[in-house]
């Protein structure tokens, strides 16, 4: 009787192993039309035990693209104040003699990325309300939170104009971008540019019918700025005006082009000296921006805009990969650890030290910026699994998955795994040859499961994914 269990038992132990080697060789053949063109890592975990359910180059240092926000989001929440992580400041000085006010006005750019335009009405709403009419003095705009280097290390130089590589500043307003319009009038092109600071001079040749060198099937251009059927378009982000170019079809309907404001702080003294204008204040001196902090005087009062809550800014990052935010945000973490001399490499450093006291080796990763938008960045599956299994594990953290963006909801995931049958919360990635994506499968159900996958590989592995995420997942979820 003893010896027929046990065969039973090594049979049953053998269809176990059959049908786990069953499914690994299902999820090589589903990556095969990648693998074979490109390097792929991944790793798929048992949340709650953290058995390894599945890996293949689990090591490897591969850039992750918008999947480092996951850190970003780990290391901020770790580390940032969490209802206000950023703060803008109005400092008034001097003494006030009835309506006059005889001093300056201090304002001070902490960083904040969620900073609009009405934040300014605000300052101005607040210098009426104590009853300012005049100002004998100035209006100093202070922008030295950050240090001056405001564009991401290790990006591609054509992207610098663009809105989704907005520059990382002390002063943003209105998320650092302008929207410019593109429409054919008759015989020519129009643009529409609403920020003078940055004009623009196209030379875009109109055709009656779609331009020529676009076909209706083609391969993504790593060349253009717009590149869609009967339309090329470049921008040189360093001509002053700046120059667009390209071929534009007659007959195409108008396209909205998101730029980056190229100087951050000179945009905000614009603003403001608008706002100023055409406000009931009288200011006898100027408006000007400062990089240092003038002379110490007499702070009669003081009126701070905090920023939108850590939790809001996360959500917004992961959701809809927003590399504004997560820049901001990794700058942050460097300036609490390091202060005014912080940096790009500085924040780097704080990340490893604040990932190193959760036990997380980052020893060997290039962290170069928050967003996943440098192409300096390398890190592992490895690494961004024990991030996300520490998410999971910590009661403290857990709450941030629900701050992930998940399928058929808003962000980028919306019309992404709509066949899966469990919930997915996870965050995405996309470079020109990179994708990824990393989260977890039924976080709050019965079999948990964490997972990362990073792929670098030729210009359209990205289509090529997306054909076999499906079937992909759908694996992934009977594990």
């Amino acid at each position: 009787m003893f010896t027929r269990f046990l065969r039973y038992v090594i049979y049953m132990m053998c269809i176990t192993s059959f049908a786990h080697a069953a499914e690994s060789k299902t999820i090589e053949q589903i990556l095969s039309p990648i693998s074979k063109k490109a390097s792929v890592s991944m790793l798929v975990s048992d949340s709650r035990t953290g058995d390894i359910l599945y890996s293949t180059n689990p090591d490897i240092h591969l850039q992750p693209a918008s999947t480092m926000k996951i850190l970003t989001a780990m290391v901020a929440y770790s580390s940032l104040a969490p209802s206000s992580p950023f703060q803008t400041t109005m400092q008034v000085t001097g003494h006030q003699h009835q309506n006059t006010l005889h001093g300056n006005v201090l304002i001070h750019g902490g960083g904040d990325p969620s900073l609009e335009s009405a934040h300014i009405d605000h300052f101005i709403n607040k210098l009426r309300a104590h009853k300012i009419q005049r100002i004998h003095g100035n209006i100093l705009i202070e922008s030295n939170h950050f240090d001056n280097r405001i564009q991401t290390p290790g990006t591609v130089w054509e992207e610098i104009n663009d809105c989704y590589a907005a520059p990382t500043s002390s002063l943003t307003l209105d998320k650092n971008c302008f929207t410019v319009k593109i429409k054919p009038n008759e015989s020519r092109v129009e643009v529409e540019n609403p920020n003078r600071l940055q004009p623009i001079d196209h030379q875009i040749r109109l055709q009656d019918s779609l331009c020529q060198n676009i076909q209706d099937h083609y391969e993504p251009s790593t060349h253009h700025t717009v590149f869609t059927k009967g339309t090329t378009l470049d921008h040189d982000p360093f001509s002053f005006p700046q120059k667009i170019t390209g071929c534009w079809g007659k007959v195409l309907a108008p396209i909205e082009l998101k730029l980056s404001v190229a100087q951050p702080a000179k945009h905000f003294t614009a603003v403001l000296k608008e706002k100023v204008k055409q406000s009931p204040l009288e200011l006898k001196g100027n408006i000007q921006h400062t990089k240092y902090s003038p002379k110490k005087s007499a702070v009669l009062w003081q009126e701070t805009i905090p920023s939108a809550s850590l939790e809001t800014l996360i959500e917004e990052m992961l959701v809809f990969s927003d590399n504004r935010i997560a820049n901001h945000l990794f700058k942050q973490v460097g300036y609490t650890r390091y202060g005014p001399k912080s940096s790009w490499s500085k924040s780097e450093e704080a990340f490893i030290e604040i990932l190193n006291q959760h036990n997380i080796d980052a020893s060997d990763a290039s962290i170069a910026d928050g967003a996943g938008l440098s192409r300096n960045n390398r890190i592992s599956a490895s690494l961004l699994h024990n991030s996300l299994k520490t998410i999971y594990q910590d009661p403290t953290m857990k709450k941030l998955i629900k701050l992930f963006g998940q399928p058929k909801k808003k962000g980028t995931l919306r019309h992404r795994l709509r066949k899966t049958k469990k919930t997915i919360y996870a965050k995405t990635g996309y470079l020109k040859g990179v994708v990824a994506l990393a989260g977890y499968i039924d976080p709050f159900g019965p079999e948990p499961k964490t997972f990362v996958i990073l792929i670098n590989g030729h210009k359209s592995v990205d289509k090529t994914f997306t054909h076999i995420e499906d079937a992909l997942f759908e694996t992934l979820e009977n594990l």
